[in-house]
């Protein structure tokens, strides 16, 4: 990956990203942007401050936020990693998609939401993943990048993207890593399951040929299935795709992806799927065939 974009708010989580970054960079020519969002937050004794006086603090917020991402800069001075830095006062998420159009991928140290604010609000973690144009990695402790070798790939029946599956064979070629398919079947599932096993496992065969695994998993929630499958299998990174729902769409189906993001101890990988990306067919991949062993009776 030559250009990765890490947001900072300078707490351990946001370290734990930028030494993600390091990992996932190109060596010879890649570069890394470390920024930082300042959002003024004004003294609470001062309910009321004038346009001067106002300025003039943001001005001293931004001149703290630039001594502290030169001080990160320092320590990455003499290595092969290029670091460049950028204090902004604009929002966040607006700034990072503007950055993110040119990236390769977005790093972000999470703490996770919980309680009234996930349910209302969720942390600025989802909202990038809700709005970004890249891949974002999101990690709540420290990830040593060699260690991954387990991926899990939630994938469903229908809604598979040709562009997810490329991407996520370059991720797996840079982690050398076995991918780990996996179908959640919840109760409002209305797809058979053996036909879409034998689809599914058909299809994934026809394109990753080997270091890969397909399973189906029963649980009441899709995102609480994939959050048990990790466990069960001793996971090292999730890789899930995300619809990136916004407004109405987004308070009734919410994200799977966020939430995983949100709750999951391990890395997250969610790739954004677009409307204009293709989709599988998965009819193509030979169920007639199998029809004719089982008969009608499945369909």
């Amino acid at each position: 990956m030559k250009r990765i974009l890490v947001p900072s708010d300078f707490s351990v989580q946001a370290d734990h990203a930028l030494n993600f970054a390091e990992q996932l960079v190109d060596e010879d020519d890649g570069h890394i942007m470390l920024l930082h969002c300042i959002s003024p937050a004004y003294p609470m004794d001062t309910p009321y401050l004038d346009p001067v006086t106002a300025a003039s603090y943001a001005k001293n917020l931004k001149k703290e936020a630039l001594k502290k991402l030169n001080g990160i800069g320092e320590k990455y001075r003499n290595t092969n990693v290029q670091l460049d830095i950028m204090a902004e006062s604009t929002p966040l998420i607006d700034t990072v998609n503007e950055l993110a159009i040119d990236s390769d991928a977005i790093v972000m140290g999470t703490k996770g939401a919980s309680g009234l604010k996930e349910l209302l609000v969720g942390s600025n973690t989802e909202k990038v993943i809700r709005n970004a144009p890249c891949p974002v990695f999101t990690l709540h402790s420290r990830c040593n990048l060699s260690k991954i070798n387990r991926v899990l790939v939630p994938i469903t029946a229908s809604e598979i993207s040709y562009d997810f599956v490329l991407a996520l064979k370059k991720l797996q070629r840079k982690l050398d890593a076995v991918l780990y398919f996996v179908w959640i079947h919840t109760p409002h599932v209305i797809e058979n399951e053996e036909v879409v096993n034998y689809e599914l496992d058909t299809f994934l065969s026809h394109h990753f040929e080997s270091d890969f695994h397909f399973s189906v998993c029963h649980d009441i929630l899709p995102e609480t299935g994939i959050l048990r499958f990790a466990s069960e299998i001793d996971a090292d990174l999730i890789a899930i795709p995300t619809h990136q729902r916004r407004g109405i769409a987004h308070l009734f189906y919410g994200s799977v992806a966020e939430e995983v993001a949100n709750h999951a101890e391990i890395p997250v990988w969610g790739f954004p799927i677009r409307k204009e990306h293709q989709y599988v067919d998965l009819s193509e991949y030979q169920w007639t065939n199998k029809q004719a062993e089982y008969g009608d009776f499945l369909l």
